[in-house]
């Protein structure tokens, strides 16, 4: 067992993630100061030793819309696959992101996990038998909704994220204590919502197409959810369609902010071949406190 335990040790890369690092993440407003949260680094080490209290977590996750503590809706993503924070990869964690905003500020309901399981697969990387200990399991779009949801123009490539990991405080509700072990694969990943749910699944995705249709695009979801300055996996008080502007108390900063930063964000996450203008106009209004979406059962 403990040759076992330094086998899945040894698949980390040694981390990089220096104390000038994280203040420059305060300073971009996707991370608290250590004073609120209690990070810290763990430049040179070769695998994560967390102390009691702490979890393991990677800088990219944070610019795609994670923030502790996390939702009950994340939870129990992890719990329902079996997984910790550190088997997912960055564009998983800006799938959820979007996932949860689009359900709130585009649709104008709570996040529907049976939508998620609808639209999403979890992906053994590189295989089933035998995956990864950090990044091994991937949320991707399942075929034949590629064309159906919105364009996601991810990065084609987020080389070197393994090694951007470092500590920070897990408040409560908790996320999972952390553990060396791979993912194991179960029937649950590839699994599809049935009978109820999967009725009113397909009635959601029809009006996801139909914001698509009417120009919606993945990048602009994720734009929103930054502009607003939430993490949508974060616990909120209150969600995007109950959102009232700049004293909302789940900003994560009161500040506007700045267009670079923003610029900065969304070209860590996207290809370069978006175009992130000044000026950003949505083809659909969202829902928010001033705009609230029309009372509808699912």
């Amino acid at each position: 067992m403990a040759e076992e335990k330094e086998s899945f040790e040894g698949q980390w890369a040694p981390s990089n993630v220096t104390e000038e690092n994280l203040k420059e993440m305060v300073a971009h407003g996707v991370l608290p100061a250590k004073e609120i949260i209690g990070w810290r680094p763990a430049c040179g080490e070769a695998f994560p030793s967390p102390d009691t209290h702490e979890v393991v977590v990677f800088s990219h996750f944070f610019y795609g819309g994670f923030a502790l503590p996390t939702s009950k809706f994340f939870r129990g993503i992890l719990n329902f696959y079996g997984i910790s924070l550190h088997h997912l990869n960055p564009n998983s964690i800006v799938h959820i992101a979007n996932f949860i905003h689009v359900c709130e500020a585009f649709l104008g309901i709570k996040p529907h996990f049976a939508l998620f399981r609808r639209i999403f697969f979890l992906k053994p990387q590189p295989n089933k038998s035998k995956p990864c200990v950090v990044g091994g399991a991937g949320f991707q779009l399942r075929g034949t909704l590629s064309q159906k949801y919105f364009s996601m123009p991810f990065k084609t490539s987020n080389k070197g994220w393994h090694a951007n990991w470092f500590y920070i405080q897990n408040p409560e509700p908790a996320l999972p204590e952390y553990s060396c072990l791979p993912p194991v694969y179960q029937d649950t990943w590839n699994s599809l919502p049935i009978g109820d749910e999967a009725a009113q699944a397909l009635e959601l995705m029809d009006r996801m197409l139909k914001l698509k249709e009417q120009g919606l695009q993945g990048e602009q979801i994720t734009r929103h959810f930054i502009k607003c300055r939430l993490a949508p996996i974060k616990e909120r008080s209150r969600t995007a369609f109950e959102f009232d502007g700049k004293h909302d108390p789940n900003r994560e900063e009161p500040d506007s902010l700045d267009f670079k930063i923003m610029k900065e964000r969304m070209y860590k996450i996207f290809s370069n071949a978006i175009v992130v203008s000044y000026s950003h106009q949505l083809p659909v209004v969202p829902y928010n406190a001033f705009n609230p979406p029309p009372q509808v059962c699912i």
